[in-house]
């Protein structure tokens, strides 16, 4: 492109290349590959705003019938999401495409990654300043997300909340998390679905608290505390 200091991470969708600047002033920048990808055309960009930093982003095509732009917004500490299925090579340039909806901002994390689960329901937040680990959003909405869990890496004792993650993704029913001290860890993508779910799908290494009930399987590792109102 022939600029310096655009992007943080990049990712590829639709045509589409997104620059995940980390920085209020950027935000993500999109640019048209099909028109000419060796001179990519600039469509648009997300920051400017404080807050609108897009440490990171991804596209899920296919949500109700729209392509969606997730993007995680750092020290904005939430996830936002715009609706791109429009986007294209002939999109007006600086025009921000249609705003969906976003997470509530929760204080003191840093909204480093997202992943979404395969059924498009529940949106995984991961956040790098290790006050919450991993936020889990219902988002069979995404007008209205709904926090319904948190997922804290607790080996390390009551004293220490443990490991900071990185990044994660969810294949298949499992969530896979990238830990700066704790390595990789693998547990069930949605632990709380079912009562057969926290029979059996409960690895060694996690701890499953139900607020609703109290209702606790204790292992060292990871404890995940959900909210009553959650139904399988």
């Amino acid at each position: 492109l022939g600029y310096t200091d655009l992007t943080h991470t990049i990712n590829v969708a639709r045509g589409l290349l997104f620059l995940n600047s980390a920085s209020s002033s950027g935000g993500c920048r999109v640019y048209d590959l099909t028109a000419d990808p060796w001179n990519p055309r600039f469509l648009f960009k997300t920051g400017g705003t404080n807050g609108h930093q897009c440490h990171d982003s991804y596209v899920r095509e296919g949500i109700d019938g729209k392509d969606v732009l997730f993007v995680s917004e750092g020290n904005g500490r939430l996830e936002r999401f715009y609706d791109i299925t429009a986007v294209d090579a002939n999109w007006e340039e600086g025009k921000l495409p249609p705003y969906i909806g976003e997470t509530d901002a929760i204080p003191g994390i840093y909204a480093h990654e997202s992943w979404l689960s395969e059924d498009n329901r529940y949106l995984f937040e991961f956040d790098e300043s290790n006050n919450e680990d991993i936020i889990v959003h219902d988002v069979s909405d995404l007008t209205m997300p709904v926090q319904i869990a948190i997922m804290q890496y607790s080996e390390q004792g009551a004293s220490s909340k443990g490991a900071r993650p990185h990044n994660g993704e969810i294949r298949g029913n499992y969530l896979y998390a990238a830990y700066y001290e704790a390595g990789l860890r693998v547990t069930p993508s949605c632990p709380w679905r079912s009562e057969r779910s926290r029979r059996t799908a409960i690895p060694t290494g996690t701890e499953l608290t139900t607020r609703a009930s109290s209702e606790r399987t204790r292992v060292p590792g990871m404890s995940i505390s959900t909210s009553p109102a959650i139904t399988s």
